[in-house]
């Protein structure tokens, strides 16, 4: 934070003071919220459980061609007309990595009623954390100090250095590649109206340590439809620049198509990784988009340990 020019010590520590206060103002909310989502997930999606290695009994299924035949429970299968196999629970944990975008582009909101794309963010990553750390599974921020963790006090940590980034983490559009655990996933939450070739390279790097990976594509619902009329003022959160449309019907179906284009190329770029991208409105509730995101990485979750 930059002091301005004769600004008295005194006044500088108050206003630091003061951030720190709307921080822990805005942390319960936060985390109250959090775990709401996450809570209703639950009850939707019943655990997440999935087969894998393991020694706790998950259920019985039919058998299937390819399988071994020891995996056979002959006494089980004794019982009736099918050949059963008894499968066991996966127990191995896995470290979830979360990069929110905090840059400025993110604080928007179209409507006063609406939830700022960051806030969406932030909610998102604490409930997805809250359900890992459910699950036994370690959980931390890509580029934080603190390393990733099963402790549950791990939220309340993470919801502040979400409410509180540093100034070089506010300032990155994409996530940083230092300190990558390899088997681990990753899920980024942004716009992603940058460069889909920085986009690509920044995948690529963490694609090739063996890490999964799951991009959340959060945008307000005037980004998408461009839903203003006659002359309007547009300017850059990012670079403060200004400019003035006289019409905006006039290009609204063209950006439209271009914003179709640039999600069609994502789109195509995560696959090629094999990862997964997900697209959510801040219109839309977030239980829907976060119980989207949590049987995705469920997914990759029980194909990794295949």
């Amino acid at each position: 934070m930059s002091v301005l020019k004769g600004q008295s010590k005194k006044t500088a520590h108050e206003q630091l003071r003061l951030e720190a206060d709307q921080v822990q103002s805005r942390l319960p909310a936060l985390l109250l919220e959090a775990e709401q989502v996450a809570a209703s997930i639950l009850q939707g999606v019943h655990g997440r459980r999935r087969s894998g290695q393991g020694e706790s009994f998950w259920q019985f299924r039919d058998y299937q061609a390819g399988d071994p035949l020891g995996w056979i429970d002959w006494r089980q299968s004794a019982r009736g007309d099918r050949a059963l196999v008894r499968e066991t629970e996966w127990e191995a944990s896995q470290t979830l990595s979360f990069w929110c975008d905090s840059s400025r582009s993110m604080n928007f909101t179209s409507d006063a009623k609406l939830p700022t794309k960051l806030w969406v963010s932030q909610v998102l990553t604490l409930a997805l954390s809250s359900l890992a750390l459910r699950a036994q599974e370690q959980v931390g921020l890509l580029g934080d100090v603190i390393r990733p963790t099963s402790n549950r006090s791990a939220l309340g940590r993470m919801g502040q250095s979400l409410l509180e980034p540093s100034a070089a983490h506010a300032l990155e559009n994409l996530p940083p590649v230092l300190g990558l655990k390899r088997n681990s996933q990753a899920i980024w939450i942004s716009d992603f109206f940058e460069s889909i070739d920085q986009v690509r390279k920044t995948m690529m790097i963490f694609a090739n340590k063996g890490i999964k990976g799951t991009l959340i594509e959060i945008h307000d619902p005037a980004e998408e439809d461009l839903n203003f009329s006659g002359r309007v003022r547009f300017s850059d959160s990012e670079t403060s620049s200004a400019w003035t449309l006289s019409n905006v019907d006039d290009v609204r179906l063209v950006y439209q198509e271009k914003l179709r284009a640039h999600r069609a190329v994502l789109e195509r770029e995560v696959k090629a990784v094999g990862w997964n991208l997900i697209s959510h409105r801040t219109d839309h509730g977030i239980g829907s988009v976060a119980t989207e995101a949590f049987l995705r990485l469920s997914s990759h979750h029980g194909n990794a340990g295949r």
